[in-house]
Protein backbone atom coordinates (compact mmCIF):
# COMPACT_ATOMS: atom_id res chain seq x y z
CA UNK A 1 0.00 0.00 0.00
CA UNK A 2 2.40 2.60 -1.23
CA UNK A 3 -0.14 4.96 -2.82
CA UNK A 4 -3.06 6.96 -1.47
CA UNK A 5 -6.01 9.04 -2.61
CA UNK A 6 -8.18 11.38 -0.54
CA UNK A 7 -11.80 12.44 -0.72
CA UNK A 8 -12.91 15.43 1.33
CA UNK A 9 -16.43 16.69 2.01
CA UNK A 10 -16.98 20.32 1.05
CA UNK A 11 -18.74 22.61 3.52
CA UNK A 12 -22.46 22.62 2.81
CA UNK A 13 -25.07 24.92 4.38
CA UNK A 14 -27.76 22.23 4.15
CA UNK A 15 -25.86 19.22 5.55
CA UNK A 16 -23.46 18.81 8.45
CA UNK A 17 -20.19 17.19 7.47
CA UNK A 18 -20.93 14.02 9.48
CA UNK A 19 -23.99 13.29 7.30
CA UNK A 20 -22.01 13.85 4.09
CA UNK A 21 -19.15 11.67 5.35
CA UNK A 22 -21.65 8.95 6.27
CA UNK A 23 -23.18 9.03 2.78
CA UNK A 24 -19.72 9.02 1.20
CA UNK A 25 -18.54 6.07 3.29
CA UNK A 26 -21.76 4.14 2.58
CA UNK A 27 -21.22 4.53 -1.17
CA UNK A 28 -17.56 3.53 -0.81
CA UNK A 29 -18.50 0.48 1.26
CA UNK A 30 -20.96 -0.72 -1.40
CA UNK A 31 -18.39 -0.19 -4.15
CA UNK A 32 -15.69 -2.11 -2.27
CA UNK A 33 -18.12 -4.95 -1.46
CA UNK A 34 -18.84 -5.26 -5.19
CA UNK A 35 -15.10 -5.23 -5.97
CA UNK A 36 -13.84 -7.61 -3.30
CA UNK A 37 -10.70 -8.35 -5.33
CA UNK A 38 -9.34 -4.85 -4.62
CA UNK A 39 -6.89 -4.44 -1.75
CA UNK A 40 -7.88 -1.06 -0.35
CA UNK A 41 -7.34 0.32 3.13
CA UNK A 42 -9.34 3.21 4.56
CA UNK A 43 -8.31 5.77 7.17
CA UNK A 44 -9.73 8.96 8.61
CA UNK A 45 -6.79 11.38 8.91
CA UNK A 46 -8.80 14.05 10.75
CA UNK A 47 -10.05 11.63 13.44
CA UNK A 48 -10.26 13.28 16.84
CA UNK A 49 -11.40 12.27 20.30
CA UNK A 50 -12.07 15.83 21.52
CA UNK A 51 -14.28 16.75 19.83
CA UNK A 52 -15.29 13.25 18.84
CA UNK A 53 -15.28 13.21 15.04
CA UNK A 54 -14.05 11.26 12.05
CA UNK A 55 -13.41 14.58 10.33
CA UNK A 56 -14.32 15.50 6.79
CA UNK A 57 -11.82 13.37 4.87
CA UNK A 58 -11.43 9.72 3.88
CA UNK A 59 -8.00 8.51 2.80
CA UNK A 60 -7.79 5.36 0.68
CA UNK A 61 -4.57 3.33 0.64
CA UNK A 62 -3.46 0.69 -1.84
CA UNK A 63 -1.40 -0.01 -4.89
CA UNK A 64 -1.73 2.31 -7.87
CA UNK A 65 -3.78 -0.09 -10.00
CA UNK A 66 -6.39 -0.82 -7.31
CA UNK A 67 -6.72 2.85 -6.40
CA UNK A 68 -7.18 3.70 -10.08
CA UNK A 69 -10.20 1.38 -10.21
CA UNK A 70 -11.74 3.23 -7.25
CA UNK A 71 -10.76 6.66 -8.56
CA UNK A 72 -12.26 6.03 -12.00
CA UNK A 73 -15.38 4.27 -10.74
CA UNK A 74 -18.85 5.76 -10.92
CA UNK A 75 -19.56 5.17 -7.23
CA UNK A 76 -19.32 8.92 -6.48
CA UNK A 77 -22.35 9.65 -8.68
CA UNK A 78 -24.57 12.09 -6.82
CA UNK A 79 -21.75 13.20 -4.51
CA UNK A 80 -19.64 15.29 -6.91
CA UNK A 81 -21.26 18.53 -5.71
CA UNK A 82 -20.35 17.67 -2.13
CA UNK A 83 -16.79 16.34 -2.33
CA UNK A 84 -13.33 17.09 -3.67
CA UNK A 85 -10.94 14.27 -4.48
CA UNK A 86 -7.20 14.26 -4.92
CA UNK A 87 -5.16 12.50 -7.53
CA UNK A 88 -3.47 9.22 -6.66
CA UNK A 89 -0.11 9.97 -5.06
CA UNK A 90 2.88 8.07 -3.70
CA UNK A 91 3.01 7.81 0.09
CA UNK A 92 5.93 10.04 1.11
CA UNK A 93 8.94 8.43 2.76
CA UNK A 94 9.77 9.61 6.25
Amino acid sequence: MNYYYEIECRPDPDFVSAILLNALFSKLHRFLAEHADLNIGVSFPQYSIKPLTLGERIRLHGNQADLAVVHQGTWLTGMHDHVDSSEIAVVPLR
